[in-house]
């Protein structure tokens, strides 16, 4: 054989060129040269399928793709019998354990299992012979005694005191009582809470004796002896024109009473003068001829009271107000003011009772459990009084009374029994008045 020729990097080296084989490689690339035309496209090439159909077979693509797996090989040959491995207790020492297979089988043990179910119970062993008495054993150490004897000297010292135990916890709350009204109908009773409250005064106290009698004050002299006493001269009928007369003005400054046409009395001597009583004699006047008494100033003392806006009590015990005539007990000329109350009912108020001073009564009615009731006066006690209720709930109003009474209606029914209210219907109104016994409708309407 001939020697070996350079290889090409070798030559272009030769050749002057310098540089790596890297360089040598890339210096071997031209230039690139122009795009080449694109070329028709070919025609497609048939399918996997198409291909096996043409090789003469028959089928639809799935029995295709099953042709496509081969047949199973033939089993190979049993391979030879590996050498035997370590025993557990070789493996256990070759891993850094030392002992002996004992204390290698212990230390396989795992944690205790869970405990089994209880085995049945056995049989009962024979009875026992009974053993002595605590006492009697007391008695066989050489001790004397009751059995009393024997317990007291089991009891030692008084141990000392230990701390206090925390506080327990609250208990419940106890179920309320029952009221004093509830206790008393429990007892047997029957009323309303106003018969019941009534029931719990006692009976009057006896009255207390009179106390003694002041002393008479001294009589003062007659105005007509007063009149004397200044040195007038004269009748009764002379004393009283003197005083009616238009030029016998009286006029006073501190304690004399001076006339117009000269004289004066000095009053602070006479006993039979009060401090006021110009004063109270300056309110009322007499007047015999008509029969009554009427207030005679105004409250300035002086400016007269007109018969239109004064009270006149009449000797017949009747009184009139802005007005002489008396055309009953009380005569009003002019209007008149009564008590008038509004109240509401609820689910926590179910009742309202009459107060004393109490005319008309409008209750409104917001109760939606229970029912609403109104509670009379007794009517033994306010014989003649009057008193309208007025109902503008939308639940009936029960009436409620005092036992034995009630609240009857303007007419008897067919067989001469009284018709009775015991409830006012919604928005309606009664009007009531005491017989001292019952109490009487007077009026009852609706409320439109």
């Amino acid at each position: 054989n001939g020697t070996d020729g350079d290889s090409a990097y070798q030559v272009w080296l030769d050749a002057g060129n310098s540089g790596t084989e890297a360089q040598f490689l890339i210096s071997l690339q031209g230039t690139n040269g122009n795009d080449g035309t694109n070329g028709i496209n070919g025609t497609d090439g048939d399918s996997a399928y198409q291909v096996w159909l043409d090789a003469g077979n028959t089928g639809i693509e799935a029995q295709f793709l099953t042709s496509l797996q081969g047949v199973n090989g033939t089993n190979g040959t049993n391979g030879t019998n590996g050498t035997d491995g370590d025993s557990a207790y070789q493996v256990w020492l070759d891993a850094g354990n030392s002992g002996t297979e004992a204390q290698f089988l212990t230390s396989l043990q795992g944690t205790n299992g869970m405990n089994g179910t209880d085995g049945t119970n056995g049989t009962n062993g024979t009875n026992g012979t009974d053993g002595d008495s605590a006492y009697q054993v007391w008695l066989d150490a050489g001790n004397t005694g009751t059995e009393a004897q024997f317990l007291t000297s089991l009891q030692g010292t008084n141990g000392t005191d230990g701390t206090n135990g925390t506080n327990g916890t609250n208990g419940t709350n106890g179920t309320d009582g029952d009221s004093a009204y509830q206790v008393w109908l429990d007892a047997g009773n029957t009323g309303t809470e106003a018969q019941f409250l009534t029931s719990l005064q006692g009976t009057n106290g006896t009255d207390g004796t009179n106390g003694t009698n002041g002393t008479n004050g001294t009589d003062g002299d007659s105005a007509y002896q007063v009149w004397l006493d200044a040195g007038n001269s004269g009748t009764e009928a002379q004393f009283l024109a003197s005083i009616n007369s238009d030029t016998q003005d009286l006029s006073l400054s501190g304690n004399t009473i001076s006339l117009v046409d000269g004289g004066s009395v000095d009053i602070s001597t006479s006993t039979a003068i009060a401090a006021n009583s110009a004063k109270e004699g300056s309110k009322w006047e007499n007047d015999n001829v008509n029969g009554y008494v009427k207030l005679k100033n105004q409250s300035d003392g002086s400016t007269a009271k007109p018969n239109g806006s004064n009270i006149f009590l009449h000797d017949t015990g009747q009184v009139s107000i802005n007005t002489s005539n008396k055309n009953s007990d009380l005569t009003v000329a002019g209007s008149m003011a009564l008590q008038l109350r509004v109240t509401t009912l609820d689910n926590s108020t179910l009742s309202y009772t009459i107060a004393v001073d109490d005319f008309t009564v409008i209750i409104n009615d917001l109760v939606t459990v229970g029912t609403p009731r109104v509670e009379l006066p007794d009517a033994t006690a306010f014989p003649g009084r009057m008193l309208r209720i007025v109902n503008r709930g939308l639940l009936g109003l029960t009436v409620y009374l005092f036992a034995g009474q009630e609240v009857r209606g303007g007419l008897l029914d067919a067989t001469g029994t009284n018709s009775t209210l015991t409830s006012l219907v919604s928005n309606s109104s009664t009007f009531l008045q005491s017989s001292g016994g019952n109490w009487y409708i007077i009026a009852q309407s609706v409320i439109p």
